[in-house]
């Protein structure tokens, strides 16, 4: 699954695509600005208890640019009067939410294991397996470079910047997860104040909130913040 934005032409917006950042949830919210006059067409579709936002927009394609796309439309200043945002997430915990939702079967129903685990090149397709316990994921992970690595788990600063040097910001704003409902205001307040948009609450975590630290050990903690010392760095976090 490739880095992707979803774009809007009629409100000027792009939204640059970060799973396990509420991803889901934003999805769905902007999914009548996403479709325009055609959201009436998909109504009971969407209403379904198991829609799939993700396939639904993947499925009729004309709101998303992969980061080629994206990119090349940027540097031409296509995108220019648009909001540029994204939402970013403490890496330690978006890396427990990736095992949590996509690796780990703990306490989950038959009907949510039928997916394989995260898809993965570059001859490291082996490292990761379903069930897998965490230190082993999370050890797997730390040894998947950036260039391989699943979208789920891959460094999150490659999503905001120009992929020649990673120093060049594509965006405007960058909200946070943990501040996920003030941020999304914010973002709505510079699209367009009038829409009435709400967040819904989709795949809700299980587990309590900054819970994970109790999947690190001191070890894990400090191999994990090797491995993604940039967001780290770049988006001011600390364990």
């Amino acid at each position: 699954m490739p880095i992707s934005y979803l774009k809007s032409d009629s409100l000027k917006f792009v939204y640059f695509v970060t799973p396990k950042c509420a991803c889901s949830s934003i999805k769905r919210a902007l999914l009548p600005q996403l479709l325009g006059e055609r959201y009436s067409r998909f109504t009971v579709e969407i209403d379904d208890s198991e829609f799939d936002v993700h396939d639904f927009l993947r499925a009729r394609g004309a709101n998303y640019l992969n980061k080629q796309q994206f990119q090349s439309r940027y540097l031409r200043g296509v995108f220019d009067d648009y909001l540029k945002f994204g939402f970013v997430r403490n890496p330690w915990d978006r890396l427990v939410s990736c095992y949590e939702s996509k690796v780990s079967t703990y306490g989950k129903d038959p009907d949510e294991m039928s997916y394989h685990p995260l898809k993965i090149g570059g001859g490291f397709e082996e490292l990761i397996y379903l069930d897998m316990g965490f230190d082993r994921f999370a050890r797997a992970v730390a040894n998947i470079p950036d260039d391989y690595a699943n979208v789920h788990f891959i460094s999150q600063y490659r999503i905001f910047f120009l992929s020649d040097d990673y120093r060049h910001p594509m965006h405007d704003f960058i909200g946070r997860f943990e501040s996920l409902e003030v941020d999304f205001e914010t973002i709505l307040s510079q699209i367009n104040p009038d829409l009435g948009v709400k967040l819904p609450y989709h795949n809700i975590a299980r587990r309590k909130e900054e819970s994970y630290r109790v999947y690190y050990t001191d070890e894990l903690r400090e191999l994990i913040s090797n491995r993604f010392s940039e967001d780290i760095s770049r988006f001011g976090y600390e364990f």
